[in-house]
């Protein structure tokens, strides 16, 4: 897993691609902003002899210039995930507890519409992040 604190701090707000000195030293600047009010958030540099095809290169440029948005729909999956483990984590305590050997009457959980597959699955899940 990444360590995540270490991009706390990074410039805020979406980034782009700008191009003041020419194709071949785009910037990384902050989106919405004038030309006048731009600081230079990364500066690359390609060169026609490099090992580096452009298309490789532009293709890196637009993933540093993802990075705050990636970085941030990547939090938002993580609070998500999270959210729906404790949402779950009742239903897999159920389960846990749940034999279908020793607990003949299962009316209440048919009653609730639980299936005790579904619960054994949720725990699963929980267990290990893993879908079985």
């Amino acid at each position: 897993m990444v360590d995540l604190t270490q991009f706390e701090g990074h410039t805020p707000g979406s980034w782009c691609i700008e191009t003041p000195m020419g194709d071949d030293q785009p910037w990384i600047v902050q989106s919405g902003l004038k030309t006048y009010e731009w600081d230079c958030i990364a500066l690359c540099y390609w060169e026609t002899d490099s090992k580096v095809t452009r298309k490789t290169f532009n293709a890196n440029l637009k993933l540093i210039a993802a990075a705050p948005t990636l970085l941030q729909e990547r939090n938002q999956a993580t609070a998500e995930v999270k959210r729906l483990r404790e949402a779950l984590q009742p239903f897999a305590d159920a389960a846990l507890g749940f034999d279908p050997e020793i607990h003949t009457d299962a009316t209440s959980l048919k009653d609730t519409g639980l299936c005790v597959a579904h619960l054994r699955k949720a725990r699963t899940v929980l267990a290990t992040g893993e879908t079985p």
